[in-house]
């Protein structure tokens, strides 16, 4: 009896299984159903590379920014110091000891050390982190220089400080920076911030920086020279 009861089950479900396939409209739905759910897969699949593909143009995006470009250098524009509220004072850093890779330079009857894109000034055995004067050359320059193009001339800029490159023999001089150059970064430990006609500018080396909100984050933008000179 029990033999005869699965046999009866098995049949059934055969037939049952012969009728789907005999009847088009099953197949047909079945077909459907499998093309949405694959088209389904592959809308999600192509969504989730869309997505992967922003992240790395995003990321490739900030790592690769392209160099700022100034059609014309003009002239900078001089502030004096009594329109000038300082907000926060510049740490003054000396150290007795100096790494044995820094380059030593002298420079205008003085003496002078760099290393990794900072400077120092040497005194009595003693180095004070500085900005350097204008026209001190070094051999090479640190990686991750940003490019600013001015005429058609590249100036490179590391940690305030702006480079020219000597054509003659290719060594890297400090220069006074070309004006409405923007910066991505400012050097963190040396900066002041000041006001000026009621307006928050900072300060590194005498050159005043405007900060920008840009596509690329915060940076900023040199405006002008405080003026030593003028009372």
């Amino acid at each position: 009896m029990l033999t005869i009861m699965t046999m009866f089950f098995l049949g059934t479900g055969n037939l049952e299984a012969q009728r789907r396939n005999d009847n088009p409209s099953n197949n047909r739905r079945e077909a459907d159903a499998n093309k949405e759910n694959s088209r389904r897969d592959n809308t999600q699949g192509v969504q989730k590379s869309q997505q992967n593909n922003h992240s790395e143009a995003d990321r490739r995006t900030e790592r690769d920014q392209p160099p700022v470009v100034i059609r014309r250098n003009k002239e900078p524009k001089h502030y004096p110091k009594k329109d000038v509220v300082i907000v926060t004072n510049r740490p003054e850093r000396a150290y007795r000891d100096n790494h044995d890779d820094h380059v030593r330079i002298r420079y205008h009857d003085a003496d002078y050390s760099y290393f990794r894109g900072r400077y120092y000034r040497i005194n009595n055995g003693e180095y004070t982190i500085i900005a350097p004067p204008h026209g001190i050359r070094v051999g090479y320059i640190p990686e991750g220089c940003f490019t600013i193009m001015v005429e058609r001339v590249p100036y490179y800029y590391y940690g305030g400080v702006y480079y020219r490159q000597n054509a003659i023999d290719r060594d890297y001089e400090v220069v006074v920076p070309p004006m409405g150059a923007i910066v991505p970064a400012l050097p963190e430990d040396d900066v002041v911030a000041l006001v000026i006609k009621g307006k928050t500018v900072f300060e590194y080396d005498n050159v005043l920086y405007k900060p920008l909100v840009t596509a690329y984050g915060v940076q900023y933008k040199v405006i002008g020279i405080l003026d030593e000179d003028i009372n």
